[in-house]
């Protein structure tokens, strides 16, 4: 295996691993979209390095020289791992506290008729407080 192939499976498996793993999807949904992405990059720099300790260590298998040029690749490598991770996180659905919900907004008229006005975006599940009766 290539460390261009090891690299972009594990950029698509970290995106997947952040959209579905509950307690790490709710966790990494709560941060801004700025720390999101250094984040994503941080851990794809230490999964670079790590197929560059492998390569040069020969303890896993990876088709990497541990030279300058085969370093100069696996930084390449790093680069598409980035692309398919930031290409993959967007596309995948969004399910439990991180998908979108809307909600009706119902007015009540003084002859006690409630109207349907409209949906209005809430953000996502974990953004949304239940309903509190107004007493």
């Amino acid at each position: 295996m290539t460390s261009n192939e090891l690299l972009i499976i594990a950029g698509a498996i970290l995106a997947g691993l952040f959209a579905y793993v509950p307690k790490l999807a709710d966790w990494y949904k709560t941060k801004n979209e700025t720390f999101q992405r250094l984040f994503m990059a941080g851990l794809l720099l230490l999964s670079t390095i790590v197929v560059g300790i492998f390569a040069c260590t020969e303890w896993f298998p990876v088709n990497v020289v541990c030279d300058k040029p085969g370093l100069t690749g696996l930084f390449v490598a790093f680069v598409f791992a980035i692309m398919a991770n930031q290409g993959t996180y967007p596309i995948l659905p969004k399910v439990g506290a991180n998908r979108q919900v809307s909600k009706n907004i119902i007015l009540t008229t003084e002859f006690g008729r409630d109207t349907v006005v409209g949906m209005k975006e809430l953000g996502t599940i974990a953004d949304v407080q239940p309903d509190v009766p107004v007493g």
